[in-house]
């Protein structure tokens, strides 16, 4: 028998052993999400709390180079409408609408790796650097580890992608598209919020 992010299965299984890997699926999901949204609300407070203490003008120095809103605003769009894809693939693979599972799929993984190329780009030009100040030392930590999750999912994305082409997933057995969604919905989140704090919070 193989089970492959919850996709449908090579052989004879029973409906109780089904249940019994999804729930550990789901659980081990669960946790390592649980994980991440902690991890991330530490760093959320650490940005408010910089700011707010700014040791000896610590949080902006004189001379910063500011960022350019553009590019990290189209990244954000484009992370969000992958998430909306997804949802439209995950509600529909519930209505076993293949056709529009699969291009909801395959455009929200499409834009994943748009994003993800564009994330790094943006590293890469960045008018600071990570010791400009605590700003900039944020600022750069938040966008790392956003472009961490990227490409970290990015295992997820492809076989993801690939067990939908192959039409694995159907109206009872859509597992993979249910739990990767947990993730990516907390991506695109993620995502929006390291893009709305500097401008929130500068």
């Amino acid at each position: 028998m193989e089970v492959s992010l919850g996709g449908a299965t090579h052989g004879e299984a029973s409906h109780a052993s089904h249940v019994d890997e999804d729930r550990k699926v789901r659980i081990g999901m669960f946790f390592y999400l649980l994980c991440d949204v902690t991890f991330g609300l530490y760093m959320v407070s650490s940005y408010i709390f910089l700011r707010a203490v700014n040791v000896n003008n610590g949080w902006r120095p004189a001379g910063l180079g500011k960022i350019d809103p553009t590019l990290p605003t189209a990244l954000a769009a484009i992370l969000v409408a992958s998430g909306l894809f997804f949802i439209l693939a995950h509600v529909n693979v519930r209505n076993g609408n293949r056709g529009l599972t699969t291009l909801g799929v395959v455009l929200a993984a499409a834009l994943w790796i748009a994003a993800l190329i564009g994330n790094i780009y943006f590293m890469g030009h960045l008018p600071f650097t990570q010791s400009d100040g605590s700003f900039a030392s944020m600022f750069v930590f938040f966008l790392g580890y956003h472009i961490f999750h990227l490409v970290f999912g990015l295992v997820f994305v492809i076989g993801l992608t690939v067990r939908t082409l192959q039409g694995r997933y159907t109206a009872e057995r859509h597992l993979g598209i249910t739990t990767i969604g947990y993730f990516w919905y907390w991506v695109v989140l993620f995502g929006v919020i390291g893009w709305l704090l500097p401008i929130v919070l500068p």
